[in-house]
């Protein structure tokens, strides 16, 4: 499914473009996959802005050996550790929140969508420059 091709959303009941989705009051939904997540993530017309960060909830072990290596655990028994964990150890660090960015994606500005639209593109993705001339009109007069 491309941006160009319309689909039917489940969420609205009506045909939709994929470059449509990220101004829809439910995006992100479940009806987009990761490519076509990553196909409006890498779209010129929208950019990534962070609003801010959400807090999750999370176990999580971080270990810190002599050599200044840190090593994550999902899961450790503080009363029985593995003795291979152990071999260096220096300290361990509980985590129980972890922070992510919250992103969402918003279309640029009226003025930059247009200049992208009228660039042409090169094949590494970097704006060409235009080396067309602009065509000469005659001038026809009738007597």
């Amino acid at each position: 499914m491309t941006g160009t091709s319309p689909f039917f959303c489940d969420q609205k009941n009506q045909r939709v473009h994929l470059l449509a989705c990220p101004a829809c009051r439910f995006y992100p939904c479940g009806r987009l996959n990761a490519e076509q997540d990553r196909a409006l993530g890498d779209c010129p017309l929208f950019e990534t802005v962070t609003l801010g960060l959400l807090q999750r909830r999370t176990r999580m072990f971080v270990l810190k050996y002599q050599d200044g290596s840190f090593k994550e655990v999902a899961e450790l028994d503080p009363n029985h550790p593995d003795p291979a964990l152990m071999v260096g150890l220096v300290a361990v660090y509980q985590v129980h929140k972890e922070w992510l960015p919250q992103t969402v994606l918003r279309p640029k500005l009226k003025e930059e969508r247009q200049r992208l639209n009228r660039a042409p593109v090169g094949v590494d993705g970097q704006e060409e420059e235009s080396q067309t001339e602009e065509p000469e009109f005659l001038q026809v007069s009738f007597l």
